[in-house]
């Protein structure tokens, strides 16, 4: 979703699904954060000694919609893409900018990740050039207590987002290319049946019924073979963005209603969490106990329509209030993030993880350690985008667009203001 300069007037502006792809990254990262901090973790990485169970609290209003809204985005941002290029010129471009930096994540990203991670829960002790060795043969052999941790090649990490974008447009522009009135036939069905409270109702009851349906049959491992609940979710979040990037009727709704979609987020959100702590108590170790609490006969079904309309009613209020405030909201800040906000995604959970672990063993107070971390992940962000911009043959490996042979450092762009965005690429 990076802004170009062009010299036409007739190219769509939206500054609004900027700023939410730059506020949904921001909030990833800091997520991220509380990982690290956070008794009960999707993530099988190194974790303070000092875990605080609490955190799934707030992390839990974020967690059910966090990437569903990128893929959302990404899918409208595609739209605006595919209207203007050939379904192999929109492969070729979206390639160019989404393979490079999962292979940067499988050579350079994830390797010092897993060494970490394989000193932390596995006792490894040799050096990080021998991980190496055993890392790229996809050793298989680090186990402790009966427990084992794969390596598999390719292991992108957290930049699994990118390969299932890349999957999902690859399978878009198949349909681009077989079927080319099915996409503009959607658009118009969703436009029919997301009138009125239809625009609450069916988004939430389909993300209800995939998690009911699908979540406990195919966990998410990211397993892309077998991965049907994610894909369930993720894929039909990005059509559905591509569907109705250009209807006018559903983001004038989305505006028209966002005090109500965000009352009814909190209201889902409340649900949510007094439903954990009835079922599953009030000392937040949720994960061992969640799995035998869902299998009485209700709850399944309770629960996955409630986080249904949770996952739906933030999306569509954040996007809802984005239209509002944001459409016009153009500026320095928002130029310069929207071409970094990607950089900071790929380096962000380097730093958290591998500089979190070895921050540990300083014995810093908590409080302390915490702020260190945060503030060391941001300006890794910053530092790595600073570099990464300013030298040519870097910028592709960091989802960034290879320079014009005549257009200088990124910094001699004229402002952004001085022509029309052209709004054609998200990641």
């Amino acid at each position: 979703m990076n802004a170009i300069i062009a010299a036409t007037s007739n190219t769509e502006r939206r500054l609004d699904l900027d700023w939410v792809r730059i506020i949904a990254f921001a909030l990833l990262i800091g997520y991220h954060v509380a990982c690290f901090y956070a008794a009960i973790t999707p993530h099988n990485q190194p974790l303070s000694p000092r875990t605080y169970g609490w955190l799934i609290v707030p992390m839990l209003a974020l967690s059910p919609w966090r990437l569903l809204i990128l893929f959302t985005v990404s899918g409208a941002a595609t739209r605006f893409m595919a209207d203007k290029m050939a379904p192999g010129t929109l492969y070729k471009t979206r390639s160019a900018r989404l393979l490079p930096p999962a292979l940067l994540a499988c050579v350079v990203i994830v390797p010092p990740i897993a060494f970490v991670t394989v000193e932390q829960w596995f006792g490894y002790h040799g050096s990080f050039i021998a991980f190496l060795g055993r890392y790229f043969s996809a050793d298989n052999h680090f186990c402790r207590a009966g427990q084992c941790m794969p390596l598999p090649l390719p292991n992108p990490f957290h930049l699994w987002f990118v390969c299932y974008l890349w999957i999902y447009t690859v399978l878009l522009i198949g349909l681009l290319a077989w079927a080319p009135g099915a996409l503009p036939a959607l658009q118009r069905a969703l436009e029919s049946a997301l009138r009125g409270w239809g625009l609450i109702l069916w988004p939430a009851v389909y993300l209800g019924l995939a998690r009911f349906a699908l979540e406990g049959r195919f966990p998410q491992t990211l397993d892309v073979i077998h991965d049907w609940y994610n894909h369930a979710v993720y894929l039909g979040g990005f059509l559905f963005g591509f569907s109705i990037a250009k209807s006018q009727a559903i983001w004038t709704a989305l505006e028209r209603i966002r005090a109500r979609t965000l009352i009814g987020a909190l209201m889902s959100y409340a649900a949510i969490i007094s439903m954990a702590i009835i079922v599953l108590g009030s000392d937040f170790n949720w994960g061992p106990k969640a799995a035998p609490a869902l299998h009485s006969s209700l709850l399944p079904a309770l629960t996955a329509l409630v986080a249904g309309f949770e996952q739906w009613l933030w999306i569509a209020a954040a996007f809802g209030f984005a239209r509002h405030y944001f459409s016009q909201n153009d500026g320095p800040v928002r130029r310069y993030l929207t071409d970094a906000i990607f950089p900071f995604y790929i380096v962000h959970e380097l730093t958290i993880v591998v500089g979190g672990y070895y921050l540990t063993k300083l014995g810093f107070d908590v409080r302390l350690e915490a702020a260190l971390l945060i503030a060391g992940t941001a300006l890794s962000c910053l530092v790595t985008y600073e570099i990464v911009r300013r030298v040519a043959w870097l910028r592709p490996w960091f989802g960034l667009k290879r320079l014009p042979a005549n257009m200088g450092w990124p910094s001699q762009l004229k402002p952004a203001t001085a022509g029309v965005i052209v709004w054609d690429d998200t990641n």
